[in-house]
């Protein structure tokens, strides 16, 4: 490239200069004026040479961040799958304890619950749609008639339950504290609400207002509520608990005092 201005520049100068005569003497001021030409042709090559090389830099460089905006969208994108996925597990995993507690459920156990509703003149359909129906059956019969306080049933039935309560619990802690936008959280949280039967969203604030009662789990238990009630988890059964709308809500009441 340099080599065709330079023969340009050339032709350009001697251009209707007559023949070149190697007898006379060397022209200085010609030459020099040849050497400003020249330096004023190489001037603009070099104007022109660095605005393209600019217009290539610009664009390597735009192309760069466009390939590094698709690399954080990608990763981006990929641990949000990854959090999906392992969400997904956990629900899985949750669901299994639930059919597990299902194929729990005994006749004995239903006769024994009929035994104790008809002492207290209640009456109960004979079968019950799954395990945490009647579980909270027998808590219903137990600690709004007979007075049994809330640790002594969880005392109970602790080796049953356990396993389902601190799975939720895990799942909660999950969504809640994972890098993600509130309403994807809502959103994850709704899902395992939707999971969920009445029975099993009301025996879970049960849980907790006897769990708060111990000073090891204060914190604990105090954090998941919150974050419950951050997400009106517990919206749809609120006034449908034990000591419920027709006692004053004195339950719930007792588990707002706890998440708030």
């Amino acid at each position: 490239m340099l080599t065709i201005f330079l023969i340009i520049s050339i032709i350009l100068f001697w251009w209707n200069q007559g023949r070149i005569n190697t007898l006379l003497p060397i022209n200085s001021k010609r030459f020099a004026d040849f050497g400003t030409f020249v330096s004023a042709i190489f001037g603009l090559a070099t104007i022109i040479f660095l605005y393209f090389t600019y217009e290539a830099t610009l664009g390597q460089l735009n192309a760069a961040r466009e390939s590094l905006r698709t690399t954080q969208d990608q990763l981006v994108l990929t641990k949000e799958q990854l959090f999906e996925n392992t969400f997904f597990s956990c629900l899985k995993v949750h669901n299994i304890i639930t059919q597990d507690l299902n194929s729990r459920i005994s006749n004995q156990t239903l006769d024994e619950t009929d035994v104790l509703a008809k002492r207290h003149n209640q009456s109960y359909p004979k079968e019950v749609r799954n395990f945490f129906e009647l579980i909270y059956r027998i808590l219903s019969l137990r600690y709004f008639f007979e007075k049994i306080d809330l640790e002594n049933f969880f005392k109970d039935y602790r080796w049953v339950i356990d396993h389902y309560l601190r799975n939720f619990i895990s799942i909660i802690r999950l969504v809640h504290e994972k890098d993600i936008s509130d309403d994807k959280k809502k959103i994850y949280i709704e899902v395992l609400q939707s999971q969920s039967t009445s029975e099993e969203l009301r025996l879970i604030i049960y849980y907790f207002i006897n769990e708060y009662r111990n000073a090891e789990r204060v914190q604990e238990i105090k954090q998941i509520a919150k974050i419950c009630l951050t997400y009106n988890f517990f919206d749809s059964v609120k006034d449908y608990l034990i000591h419920g709308k027709d006692h004053g809500n004195a339950d719930w009441r007792e588990f707002l005092k706890i998440a708030q």
